[in-house]
């Protein structure tokens, strides 16, 4: 199916998201109000072996929270054509020694495409966002990776349940701004 040709394997690709999820709780994290609350109890954390994801702009969550407790995200999603896909910062996760996972949509890809897909074969991610009615149905055993088009940390959950992590907890779902104000500055 051409579908399946253009996406890459399926197959591998879900394999690979359940290597790096491996059973654990996943965590993902936004820049809504409500990521304070884990910002204030990151310490309770450290020892614990989570899923850690967030999207678009991973890096700040890195950076203000998750560096706290020497951790890394596991997964990130940058699939909103905002991205610039590949950036500096996309490639930087990519190279981590850690196995992790970057999840995105080929057309979100401004170049190099092709290389990354050889470069990275167990390190991408390739899903579709789907805006037409067929998508209601999906993902279904012919489409698995074709999801409604809808936030990325809604696409999160989903891949969350199909790669099998014991649970899944959002944590600054709830909106980016207080007021005018960004809750996170630099996302």
């Amino acid at each position: 199916m051409s579908h399946l040709r253009i996406l890459g394997n399926p197959t591998l690709m879900i394999d690979n998201l359940k290597s790096v999820i491996n059973n654990r709780v996943m965590f993902i994290l936004l820049p809504g109000p409500y990521i304070k609350e884990l910002e204030d109890k990151i310490e309770t954390f450290k020892n614990k072996d989570i899923c850690y994801s967030s999207v678009n702009d991973f890096w700040v969550m890195e950076e203000k929270i998750l560096s706290k407790i020497n951790k890394k995200l596991d997964i990130v999603i940058c699939a909103a054509k905002e991205c610039n896909v590949p950036s500096l910062k996309h490639v930087e996760f990519l190279n981590r020694p850690k196995r992790n996972l970057f999840v995105t949509e080929e057309v979100s890809f401004h170049t190099n495409l092709e290389t990354f897909k050889r470069e990275y074969t167990d390190r991408l991610f390739f899903f579709t966002a789907d805006r037409s009615e067929k998508a209601l149905s999906r993902p279904d055993r012919d489409y698995p990776l074709n999801f409604l088009a809808q936030a990325s940390f809604s696409i999160l959950v989903c891949l969350g349940i199909i790669g099998q992590a014991k649970s899944i907890y959002l944590f600054g779902a709830d909106g980016g701004r207080i007021g005018k104000e960004l809750y996170y500055e630099g996302w």
